[in-house]
């Protein structure tokens, strides 16, 4: 499977990689927003600010704005999904608060989601940096949210026609609480906020609608590039192809393997180890290319590897009566 070369000068090979299209099923490995580049806005009617220092709680209307950073979101924890750029301050009742702007914008990151798919029933994010000073008859504190003590929020999702989720109203988690600065005894309580509010797009009524959608498979070709100096023997040069969705995740099948300059190279696939070959998530394969010619003055021309593949369909699972 060998061959000897005695003025080769050097040989690349290049890689292509043909990506097939793969339709979108419910089994999502993506949360789309399919209205994120309108942004978003949240209406706090009631927004509470609760201190353990004692005092009454107060309440304020809030409005954020802000923007996605992604059309698509990951479902991995701490993924930067958007930022919150404007937060203002209605009437507060039982005290006063105000929102440091200078720390805007707040950080908006995915956390998790609740329900099992493909019926997710709620989607919780993070918000880091959020800091509002709020003052009671008591004292005056300031309440941060940081990566230690994020603060964290829920967006519900309701169900629409065609598979799609609409996520009208979003609500602080209940429970959790944010540390104090400030005035003297604030740092020995800390801070809880509670309320609810009702998200739409920027500047507009529509809601915020969002779709799950699976990861495309990709492939990967190693090595990428090979080198072969003058003098060489050539042996068979070893390629891997992998299926590199996440685990779990969609089958491919590669259907061929080419060459665009065949006439110098040759593809080893023996026993049809690739070709033909069904891969699962996170599964290789392995095939060679050797060079052709014993011979050759001139410098042999570059080569590229093309690997043809497609989405494979789900194992069937028969079942007979007994």
């Amino acid at each position: 499977m060998s061959a000897v070369s005695r003025s080769m000068m050097r040989l690349l090979l290049l890689v292509v990689v043909a990506v097939a299209a793969a339709s979108a099923v419910a089994s999502a490995g993506l949360i789309e927003i399919l209205n994120a580049e309108r942004g978003f806005r949240e209406t706090w009617t009631a927004l509470e600010f609760r201190n353990s220092v004692g005092g009454a709680t107060v309440r304020c209307a809030v409005t954020l704005e802000g923007s996605f950073n992604l059309l698509a979101i990951e479902k991995v924890a701490g993924t930067n999904i958007g930022s919150i750029t404007r937060a203002s301050l209605g009437g507060c009742t039982g005290g006063t608060a105000t929102v440091l702007t200078e720390g805007l914008p707040w950080e908006l990151t995915y956390d998790s989601f609740t329900g099992t798919l493909p019926n997710i029933a709620s989607i919780r994010e993070r918000v880091l940096g959020a800091a509002i000073q709020v003052r009671n008859e008591l004292a005056t504190c300031l309440a941060r949210s940081e990566a230690r003590n994020p603060l964290y929020v829920i967006a519900a999702t309701t169900r629409e026609a065609g598979g799609l989720l609409e996520t009208p109203t979003l609500r602080v988690e209940e429970g959790q609480s944010l540390p104090l600065t400030g005035a003297f005894g604030c740092e020995l309580g800390t801070g809880r906020l509670a309320g609810s509010a009702t998200t739409t797009v920027l500047n507009g009524t529509t809601r915020l609608t969002v779709r799950q959608v699976e990861q495309v498979p990709t492939v990967t070709l190693t090595p990428a590039l090979v080198n072969i100096l003058a003098g060489q023997t050539i042996a068979e040069q070893k390629f891997i192809i992998r299926n590199t969705t996440p685990v779990n995740g969609a089958r491919i099948r590669i259907h061929s393997i080419g060459l665009s300059d065949a006439v110098r190279f040759r593809v080893e696939d023996v026993a049809g180890a690739c070709t033909g070959r069904v891969l699962l998530a996170q599964a290789n394969c392995q095939f060679e290319v050797n060079y052709n010619a014993l011979y050759e003055a001139a410098r042999p021309i570059t080569s590229g590897v093309n690997i043809g593949w497609e989405r494979a369909a789900p194992p069937q699972v028969s079942s007979r009566a007994n």
